[in-house]
C-alpha cells in the first residue's frame, strides 16, 4: 500500500499543479453538468497525473523475490518507458494531432512546461 508520504506528495504536487493552471487558464469555472470543453488546467493535470502514475507504478513494483526485476521484465520497462516518453512528448506539444485527439490543450507558456 502507498505510504502517507507518498500520498501526501502527491496530493501536494496536484494541489500545486492546478493552482498553475488556473493562473494560466480560463477565469470562469466550468458548468457543472455541462458539456466537456478542455481547458488549460484539465490538461496539465492530466499530464502530470499521468506521469504520478507511472512514476508511481515504477516506485512501488516489488521485483525480487516476489516477481520478476523490472530490469529482467523487458515488456514491462519498455511500456513503462514509452508511456513517460510519451506523456513528456505532449507536453512538449510535440504530438498535436494526438494531442487534439485526447482534447489536450496546448501548453503556451514555457513556465508550465
Amino acid at each position: 500500500p502507498p505510504s502517507a508520504l507518498q500520498v501526501a506528495v502527491h496530493l501536494l504536487v496536484l494541489l500545486r499543479t492546478s493552482a498553475l493552471g488556473e493562473e494560466h487558464g480560463p477565469s470562469e469555472p466550468p458548468e457543472p453538468d455541462g458539456e466537456f470543453e478542455p481547458s488549460l488546467p484539465n490538461s496539465i493535470v492530466w499530464l502530470v497525473s499521468t506521469g504520478m502514475l507511472i512514476t508511481t507504478f515504477v516506485v512501488n513494483y516489488k521485483g525480487r523475490p516476489y516477481m520478476e526485476s523490472l530490469a529482467s521484465n523487458r515488456g514491462l520497462a519498455g511500456t513503462l518507458a514509452a508511456s513517460a516518453l510519451l506523456i513528456l512528448t505532449l507536453a512538449a506539444g510535440a504530438l498535436p494531432d494526438l494531442a487534439a485527439y485526447l482534447e489536450l490543450v496546448p501548453i503556451e507558456s514555457e513556465a508550465l512546461r
